[in-house]
């Protein structure tokens, strides 16, 4: 790997045009931060079409320090093929790709700068969480034991209260150790977005263990109200076509709902375009109450509820309580649990 050090004094003495189009493909690796745009309707397109655009990525990740290796970003285009390795990797559960994402963060830990290497460091414990699965809490206090050293090293670096807001999403079925993290990120946040994240995670667990009010009209035009399905467990799921995770989740909560007795779901999509719902609802067999006004995030029943991430799966158990905040996994069990 070439050297990732910043020589100021052979950038000044680039020449206008070189400068130039170091520029341009910085700007193209930028512009690939969009994503793929195309409309999918499956998990599996949405996979086929991710890794596509990974490999573009990777193209031009790997031609910017082919020819500008001691460009100043140089180090945040290692970072950003790190994780890009790291992300594939989980895709194509191929240990390869994971590997060589920890020997690029060696790299650059052995030769960063003093001042750059809490930016390895972070790195380091942003993608060990994607390799968490979930309920695996061990795993979890470890990482959490990495971030308290990571904030003794840099207390004063700007992430620490993201980073702490992120790991307490790991512990969605620990509540109060939810909470605390949570209260703890917020006293050393001083990013704004950060903050507004923690305390819509906040208003959420205020909610828990109280009886849910929920209404909306429906996509169908019905007036749903979840106080209706007393007696029967009730998922409520906040989703998106667009998400992979949130189809996922769909398709966890359908078997839920249909092999354990007295149990019902309701589907809040984050969509931008409510007409398309019904068509989507028809491909994946949802027969569910939907609602979605096309507002994404400043939806009122996301707002309202705090809604950051997706997909958010809760739980209503028959007396009408919100049980649970965010259900990732054996949603037949947590079914069953609730009745």
């Amino acid at each position: 790997m070439k050297s990732l050090l910043i020589f100021l004094c052979v950038i000044a003495a680039i020449s206008p045009e070189l400068r130039a189009d170091t520029t341009a493909d910085w700007q193209q690796i930028l512009a690939l931060d969009a994503g793929p745009k195309a409309a999918f309707n499956s998990p599996e397109q949405i996979k086929t079409a991710t890794l596509q655009h990974l490999e573009r990525q990777e193209k031009a990740l790997r031609g910017f320090l082919s020819q500008h290796s001691d460009d100043p970003h140089a180090f945040s285009a290692y970072l950003r093929l790190a994780h890009l390795l790291a992300v594939r990797s989980e895709l194509r559960a191929n240990e390869n790709d994971w590997n060589e994402a920890m020997k690029v963060l060696d790299e650059l830990e052995s030769r960063a700068a003093a001042d750059s290497l809490s930016d390895v460091a972070f790195a380091r414990i942003s993608l060990a969480m994607r390799r968490l699965k979930p309920g695996d809490t061990g795993s979890g206090d470890l990482i959490l034991e990495r971030a308290r050293k990571f904030q003794a090293d840099y207390p004063q670096d700007r992430r620490v209260g993201r980073l702490l807001a992120e790991i307490a999403t790991l512990y969605d079925e620990q509540p109060a150790k939810k909470e605390s993290l949570l209260q703890q990120a917020r006293l050393v946040t001083t990013d704004a977005e950060t903050r507004k994240r923690i305390d819509d995670d906040l208003k959420r667990i205020a909610l828990l263990d109280k009886p849910l009010d929920l209404q909306f009209i429906s996509v169908a035009g019905n007036p749903v109200d979840v106080k209706q399905y007393r007696g029967k467990v009730v998922f409520v799921v906040f989703f998106a076509q667009w998400s992979v995770p949130s189809l996922k989740a769909l398709e966890g909560v359908q078997a839920a709902v249909k092999h354990v007795p007295q149990t019902a779901a309701i589907g809040i999509s984050l969509d931008p375009e409510p007409e398309k719902l019904a068509a989507f609802a028809k491909t994946r067999a949802l027969d569910w109450p939907l609602a979605c006004d096309g507002k994404v995030w400043n939806s009122p029943l996301a707002r309202t509820f705090g809604i950051n991430s997706l997909p958010t799966v809760w739980l209503v158990d028959s007396s009408g309580t919100l049980k649970r905040l965010n259900i990732r996994h054996d949603w037949e069990e947590a079914a069953r649990q609730a009745r």
